[in-house]
């Protein structure tokens, strides 16, 4: 269960960071002139390790499937990774501009349909792998 957890997590943190990178605007911050993604994408991955870790307890403990269980993972990602491309186009581009909040979450919807397609199929094929390689079922088991 462990290390399900862990290679999850790994999942987890490596798409955030190829998601995080990809959608976020090649533009000076509104808070500071000089700060990249890269300054805190620790942070950001953090947060998708949380995330992943109170999903997967919550779906232990209530005997999900394992098809439902990935679909929850996808669906929190996804949620979070928007949230996390809406404030990075607000401090980014919005930030230098006179957007209305509808503008705003149309380019941030533009521009994170692509990034976020790839990252989630990425994710959703590295838990299939996970969730069905004989070591981890058996380790499932000990």
């Amino acid at each position: 269960m462990l290390k399900k957890l862990l290679l999850l997590n790994l999942a987890a943190v490596s798409t955030t960071f190829i998601e995080v990178l990809w959608a976020a605007p090649d533009t000076p911050s509104g808070v500071d002139m000089n700060q990249s993604p890269l300054s805190y994408i620790e942070y950001l991955c953090l947060y998708a390790v949380v995330i992943i870790s109170s999903v997967f307890y919550f779906a232990e403990n209530n005997k999900i499937t394992k098809r439902r269980q990935s679909f929850i993972y996808a669906g929190a990602l996804v949620i979070y990774w928007y949230a996390v491309n809406y404030v990075e186009f607000e401090t980014r581009v919005a930030s230098w501009s006179t957007y209305s909040t509808v503008e705003t979450w149309m380019h941030v919807t533009l521009i994170s349909t692509v990034p976020l397609s790839c990252c989630i199929l990425l994710f959703l094929i590295s838990v299939y792998f996970i969730q069905h390689t004989k070591q981890t079922r058996q380790l499932e088991y000990d």
